[in-house]
């Protein structure tokens, strides 16, 4: 977008020490992030600390100028740069998209994974035009007391490149992936459970789990549905490979989904190249739980258990690419009653327990008079399975005859399968953090 009111400085999606390729973002050499859109009180808080000039009034002004002296001589001035047009759509997911790419390239850890997870809340920017700040020197430039302020005022994070700092300017995330003592989130990341050892979706103590309400299995379902599509896509290498992602991730933004990304999500997603090629298998396979969600919200029929799903059925049951009748399907969106829920986790982890087992021991058994034993198998559901000489069939050949592609197969299926079905039914703080032990 063009060089509106400062903001012209570009990010290099590859971080602070790798390669060369840039990403459509552009910022300054100081900005300020926030949840909150509020440049009318901005212009209120800056003239606390001295005369203000402005170019227009309240929320309308594009450039504004506070001016102070101490001392007798000394005299100190900052500019802010406001402008609409760079926080409004479409412009501002491809902002953000851009910022995570940027920082999905700084070494992994919870520093890291908090500013991913932050910059999903962002909606307001101001920018620090032509001008330079040493923030080694928080004390000796009286300037940054008005930044801070303003940070503060907005409960804003300051960008500058190569760092993400609080509004008192200590260090969130560095190019080491390292963060400052003392250094604090905003208080709507902390509020949502973003803070460190909380859920990045949750709204409450990390140790209290619930299975999640119909809007949070919507937004997974939209998330697996982005996650399958691009690593699938990547795959067919179409022509406009990059005008797709781009699709694909403003899809993902207008209908709420970003919100429930996971932090290796937001940077597989954000990825303005190839991802590896095992994070594209791994994305590839979240189609086989996106079956089950889908199955949950009474979108789509359960595929049989040893079958691959459809995914383009179930990208059309989800309306992939088509924001608004999204946005109505989870208007609408209801899930399956919980008897229901939990007959299909008996089932799949029925067929999990038997994959895993075989593996463990390569031989036939007598799979239905293991159940019948009781006990522990008493949780077990053998009605949706094939048996063939009593023991799991894989397309009709008990699975110790089946080939090595069909067990392989099934094995995917049932972890991604069971997975699913345990979030929905016990919940877990991070959906691929679910327990799928058998």
């Amino acid at each position: 977008m063009g060089d509106t009111c400062g903001f012209g400085v570009r990010i290099e999606t590859t971080g602070p020490s790798a390669a060369d390729e840039e990403q459509l973002v552009t910022v300054p050499p100081l900005v300020l992030f926030s949840h909150r859109v509020d440049p009318a009180g901005v212009l209120e808080r800056l003239r606390d600390f001295g005369v203000v000039s402005s170019d227009a009034d309240g929320a309308a002004w594009t450039s504004a100028t506070v001016r102070w002296k101490s001392g007798l001589f000394r005299k100190h001035a900052v500019t802010f740069g406001h402008s609409v047009d760079y926080y409004s759509e479409p412009g501002w997911s491809r902002q953000m998209i851009g910022m995570m790419g940027y920082f999905a390239n700084f070494p992994d850890g919870e520093p890291r994974d908090d500013a991913l997870t932050l910059i999903k809340s962002l909606q307001f920017a101001l920018s620090l035009p032509d001008q330079e700040f040493d923030l080694n020197e928080l004390d000796r430039d009286p300037r940054l007391s008005v930044v801070f302020a303003v940070a503060k005022h907005l409960d804003a994070v300051l960008f500058q490149p190569g760092y993400l700092l609080d509004s008192h300017g200590r260090v969130l995330l560095d190019p080491d992936g390292g963060t400052e003592p003392g250094a604090v989130l905003p208080a709507t990341a902390r509020k949502r459970g973003w803070d460190r050892g909380e859920d990045d979706l949750g709204d409450g103590n990390a140790s209290e789990v619930s299975p999640p309400d119909v809007d949070r299995v919507v937004r997974r379902a939209f998330v697996l549905a982005a996650l399958s599509a691009r690593a699938l896509t990547e795959k067919d290498e179409p022509d406009d490979l990059e005008g797709f992602r781009a699709e694909l991730n403003e899809w993902l933004s207008a209908v709420g989904g970003d919100v429930g990304l996971e932090p290796d999500e937001a940077a597989f997603l954000a990825n303005p190249g190839v991802p590896d090629d095992q994070a594209l298998v791994d994305a590839v396979w979240r189609v086989e739980g996106l079956a089950v969600l889908a199955w949950a919200l009474e979108l789509s029929d359960m595929p049989r258990y040893d079958e691959l799903c459809t995914p383009r059925t179930l990208w059309e049951a989800l309306c992939l690419f088509q924001p608004e009748p999204a946005q109505e399907l989870a208007s609408r969106a209801r899930l399956r009653p919980r008897a229901e829920l939990e007959a299909m986790q008996r089932s799949l982890l029925t067929f999990h327990w038997r994959i895993v087992h075989y593996r463990v021991q390569a031989n036939a058994i007598d799979f239905q008079a293991v159940v019948q034993q009781g006990g522990w198998f008493e949780r077990f559901d053998l009605h949706s399975l094939d048996l063939v000489d009593g023991d799991l069939a894989l397309h009709g050949t008990p699975i110790a005859d089946a080939d090595d592609e069909a067990r392989t197969s099934a094995a995917s299926i049932a972890q991604e399968r069971h997975l699913a079905i345990n979030w929905l039914c016990d919940g877990s703080h991070r959906y691929s953090d679910t327990d799928t032990s058998t």
